[in-house]
């Protein structure tokens, strides 16, 4: 399993906004819910079975950093589990344009 931690040129605010855009457009299962508790995304996949990913969104400087902070998969999801991680590097690397730490 891959932890995430990815930081852009941008502010939090902007990133948030431009995320919601981005998940809207690119999340195509019903079963794959994104929300917002504070500045923490969670992505919750609710289909036989439930598990979360939990990031945190914080502002260092002139960068936003997103770093995973809470994983909970369901025993029936982790054969998945590489394509939510596949998804959300396309999300953060590709759409989003930040880059993966370490």
């Amino acid at each position: 399993m891959t932890s995430f931690h990815y930081t852009i040129a941008k502010d939090l605010s902007t990133v948030k906004k431009e995320l919601v855009s981005i998940m809207a457009s690119e999340i195509k299962k019903d079963y794959v819910k994104p929300q917002w508790d504070g500045d923490n995304l969670i992505i919750k996949i609710e289909k036989m079975g439930s598990s979360e990913i939990r990031f945190a969104l914080y502002q260092e400087g002139n960068n936003v950093h997103i770093q995973e902070k809470k994983r909970n998969i369901s025993f029936l999801h982790k054969p998945f589990v590489g394509d939510v991680e596949r998804t959300v590097q396309h999300i953060l690397g590709t759409k989003l344009g930040a880059v993966q730490k370490g």
